[in-house]
């Protein structure tokens, strides 16, 4: 006697993310923001910075940030840039 075949999707097992309904792009899982502004928290993270720390590049004029409403957000493309410029200049702390 033989059972009809299961498609790939079917017989893979969800993962614990997956029931519970995180993806990546909810900030739940590790993986790239999904949107463009990120919370200073979100920021630090993405950095591997404390939230202190995110807050002094930002008032030094380091990490550039926009304000929404009384809200704080730092552009995706301002950390990259961040970063590719500690990668350049030489004895930056």
């Amino acid at each position: 006697m033989s059972y009809p075949s299961r498609t790939t999707d079917a017989a893979t097992p969800l993962t614990r993310e997956a029931r519970a309904g995180r993806t990546e792009s909810d900030g739940l899982l590790p993986g790239p923001p999904a949107r463009g502004l990120l919370r200073i928290d979100e920021a630090a993270a993405w950095l591997g910075l404390s939230k202190r720390k995110t807050y002094e590049l930002i008032l030094r004029g380091e990490l550039p940030s926009v304000h929404i409403g009384r809200s704080r957000r730092i552009a995706l493309s301002a950390l990259e840039s961040f970063v590719r410029r500690l990668a350049v200049e030489p004895g930056h702390r």
